[in-house]
């Protein structure tokens, strides 16, 4: 006759594998909506490519920027799930095995073949998933380098906050070249792009000699406005500086 104890053991037990099981199958529908998300991101990305080929006026070009940063902006929304994944997957797919190799407790063998198939459903699909990521496709952050000189610097070791929003206009100014058309060709048709807004957090200090990487990306592209976000960190990938703005009214 079984102990209370055991009784309650057996039910822990059981509703380990029930959570385990429940945790997999939901793993494996986060995993293919991941799938077909990047599916259909790269096939508007290669839309919009074909659509916008030849352009030759700024309103087309305008037209061209909007279309990739509504793929851009689909794509942060992947990234944010497949940042989730990268997360649970490994731990879940860890417990299932876990739970399928528990030499006390093993479950029956229409459970372990069910968790069985649940983790080879699951790995290489996510490994496939992984692997579709269309880094270089999709209007991605710009990084450059800035090595901080004596100028930059002031009294304490760390740089003066004037310098920052010309290394972020900077930023901006190639991102704009690595679109396919520099500033100057925008000038040459007569636009300009007077900053109207610019919001800065300073998180750490940034000293003589640190090396910077500034990361500058698209994040909206309105009427005849343009906002850039920003983020920079040092060498040790300790965050500096992020914000949203500047904030570019073409004219």
């Amino acid at each position: 006759m079984s102990s209370l104890k055991q009784i309650r053991l057996a039910q822990k037990v059981l509703s380990g594998r029930r959570e385990s099981f429940s945790n997999s199958r939901v793993l494996a529908k986060d995993i293919e909506r991941c799938e077909r998300s990047i599916v259909t991101l790269q096939a508007e990305l290669e839309a919009v490519n074909k659509k916008h080929q030849g352009r030759r006026t700024t309103r087309e070009d305008i037209a061209y920027l909007t279309d990739l940063l509504a793929c851009a902006n689909r794509k942060l929304t992947w990234e944010k799930h497949m940042a989730s994944l990268q997360k649970r997957t490994p731990a879940i797919l860890d417990e299932i095995n876990s739970v399928r190799t528990d030499p006390n407790s093993p479950p029956p063998e229409e459970t372990d073949a069910q968790m069985l198939q649940a983790c080879r459903g699951c790995r290489p699909r996510w490994n496939g998933c992984r692997a579709s990521n269309p880094n270089n496709q999709v209007m991605t952050p710009f990084r450059y380098s800035h090595r901080v000189t004596m100028p930059n610097g002031t009294m304490g070791n760390h740089i003066y906050y004037a310098p920052v929003p010309g290394f972020v206009g900077s930023g901006a100014r190639r991102t704009l070249r690595q679109s396919g058309k520099p500033l100057l060709v925008w000038q040459g048709e007569g636009v300009i792009f007077p900053v109207i807004e610019c919001r800065l957090r300073y998180r750490y200090p940034a000293r003589y000699d640190d090396v910077l990487a500034i990361d500058t990306w698209l994040t909206v592209l309105h009427g005849v406005r343009m906002t850039f976000s920003y983020r920079i960190s040092n060498q040790e990938n300790q965050l500096v500086l992020e914000g949203e703005p500047p904030m570019f009214a073409p004219v």
